[in-house]
């Protein structure tokens, strides 16, 4: 990894010590999203007005691996 890769990569992990257990970070559209954990939209067919925020210029994929 390039240095400043490396640098992102430890920004996520000191984020990831302070993050909320609350919050949960998704995958959608190509972007990230944080939503409310507990939130009981998550797993029913209607999740609008589920994403408390988007977080753009993070590329992700929600595939599996």
């Amino acid at each position: 990894m390039t240095a400043e890769e490396v640098a992102a990569v430890n920004a996520l992990k000191r984020l990831a010590k302070r993050w909320p257990p609350t919050l949960l970070l998704m995958s959608m559209d190509g972007s990230l999203v944080v939503v409310h954990a507990d939130d009981e939209r998550l797993n029913s067919e209607n999740r609008e007005g589920v994403v408390l925020d988007r977080i753009v210029g993070i590329p992700s994929d929600g595939g599996g691996w």
